[in-house]
């Protein structure tokens, strides 16, 4: 069994520049993605670790502080994305095979857009804790802030 793999002529490697920058395109993003999600995660960790701020003395208020693990695990995904990513644009610029070159660019686009979706929800998962603190902060805090007569 023999197996034919058609290698691109210069001329034909040329015209794939279109695709060469859109994979660097998407492995800048991606790292800029990456360095974002560290920074975020870096953030909350600091955040439950410090003792600068008000926080809930009450059980049930505490459970909004749950809401970091599905935060990390989605900022978790995006770092794991980032990594196949690079790996996908090593192998896209050491490829010759032209339905190599086309098959890593579509499946880097498929694996940014996860990226980013997975980005996109941590962060929304975060505005949702946030939003509980406020609100807990705002309405149900006074008893903390007051001092005892």
């Amino acid at each position: 069994m023999y197996v034919y793999t058609i290698i691109m002529t210069p001329a034909e490697l040329s015209s794939f520049q279109r695709f060469d920058t859109l994979v660097k395109s998407f492995t800048e993003n991606s790292t800029d993605l990456n360095k974002q999600a560290l920074s975020v995660l870096g953030g909350s960790i600091l955040l439950i670790l410090s003792t600068n701020y008000i926080k809930p003395p009450v059980r049930k208020a505490r459970l909004i502080y749950l809401l970091f693990i599905p935060a990390w695990t989605f900022l978790s995904l995006t770092l794991y994305f980032n990594n196949i990513i690079m790996r996908q644009n090593a192998a896209y610029f050491f490829s010759m095979n032209k339905e190599d070159k086309l098959g890593i660019c579509s499946d880097v686009n498929d694996v940014y857009a996860n990226q980013l979706l997975a980005f996109q929800t941590s962060i929304v998962v975060l505005a949702i804790w946030l939003t509980a603190y406020l609100i807990w902060w705002i309405f149900y805090s006074e008893h903390i802030l007051k001092p005892k007569n």
